[in-house]
C-alpha cells in the first residue's frame, strides 16, 4: 500500500490513503478530508515557501510538481516527506485534481545533515590547519632570523677572537686546546689549527706546567669560578721559553 493522495479541488475532498495516515501516526477517522489540515500540519517556515509556489501550479501549464518539506507527526516530532505529484485540468486548462504521494525521507535528511555537520567539521579543521601553518610559517621564518642573526654574532665574536692583537687560547677543564686564536699561534710558532685538540701545557715552559696544572684542577673542581689569573711562560716546540706579556 502506497502513501498516496488525491485531491478534488471542485469538491474540496482529500481522499488519503491508510499508508499516508500511518505516516504521520494518525488515524483516518481522526483527519477531516480537507487540503488545509494536511497544511496546517506542515512546519511554518515550510508552509510559508510553499504558499509561494502555489500560484505557479494554477497559473501554469505544467502537469507535475515536487516538493520538500516537514510535517507535524501525531507525537509532535517532525518528519520529512518528499511529495509529488500529477497535476490534472479539464478541457480549459483548469487544474481540478492534484494525485500524489508522500514519502518519507527523514533517514536521508538526517544522513544528508551528518554529512553537512562532517564537511562543516572538516573545513573548520582545514581552516584551522592553514592558521596553524600560517602561524608555523611565521614562526620559522622568526626562527631564520634569529638563526641568520645568531650565526652573524657568532661570525663576529670569531673574528674578534680570531684577529685580536693579544693571544687567547680556549681549553677544556683537562687542559685540551679548543679555540686558538692567530695571536696565540704566531707566538708559538704554530699554524692555529695545530694546536686543536692538543695539550697546551707542551706550550707551557717547563717550570709553569705544575702552576698550569693547578690552575686546571681549580677550575675543574668549582666551575661556577670564572676566573683564575697566574704568569705563566710560554715555550714553543723546539725553542726558548718566553714570559708572558
Amino acid at each position: 500500500m502506497r502513501s498516496f493522495f488525491d485531491y478534488d479541488l471542485q469538491t474540496g475532498n482529500v481522499y488519503r490513503s491508510e499508508k499516508l495516515h500511518d505516516l504521520i501516526g494518525i488515524c483516518p477517522e481522526a483527519a477531516p478530508a480537507t487540503a488545509q489540515w494536511w497544511f496546517d500540519r506542515i512546519h511554518p517556515d515550510d508552509a510559508a515557501r510553499l504558499k509561494t509556489l502555489q500560484p505557479d501550479l494554477f497559473d501554469s501549464t505544467i502537469d507535475r510538481y515536487e516538493a520538500e518539506y516537514r510535517v507535524r507527526h501525531a507525537n509532535n516530532r517532525w518528519i520529512d516527506v518528499w511529495e509529488q505529484g500529477c497535476l490534472l485540468r479539464d478541457e480549459s486548462g483548469t487544474m481540478v485534481r492534484i494525485v500524489g504521494s508522500t514519502k518519507d525521507i527523514s533517514d536521508r535528511k538526517q544522513a544528508e545533515q551528518r554529512l553537512q555537520e562532517a564537511y562543516e567539521e572538516l573545513a573548520a579543521s582545514n581552516e584551522d590547519l592553514q592558521v596553524a601553518e600560517e602561524e608555523l610559517r611565521e614562526q620559522n621564518e622568526e626562527l631564520a632570523i634569529a638563526h641568520q642573526t645568531a650565526a652573524g654574532e657568532q661570525q663576529r665574536y670569531q673574528n674578534l677572537f680570531n684577529f685580536a692583537p693579544d693571544g687567547y687560547i680556549v681549553t677544556d677543564m683537562s687542559g685540551m686546546v679548543q679555540e686558538a686564536n692567530q695571536a696565540i699561534a704566531a707566538l708559538l710558532h704554530v699554524q692555529a689549527a695545530d694546536l686543536l685538540e692538543q695539550p697546551f701545557a707542551n706550550y707551557v715552559a717547563s717550570d709553569d706546567r705544575l702552576t698550569f696544572r693547578s690552575l686546571i684542577y681549580l677550575l675543574s673542581q668549582n666551575p661556577q669560578q670564572q676566573r683564575q689569573t697566574d704568569d705563566l711562560h710560554l715555550q714553543p716546540l723546539g725553542c726558548n721559553p718566553f714570559p708572558p706579556r
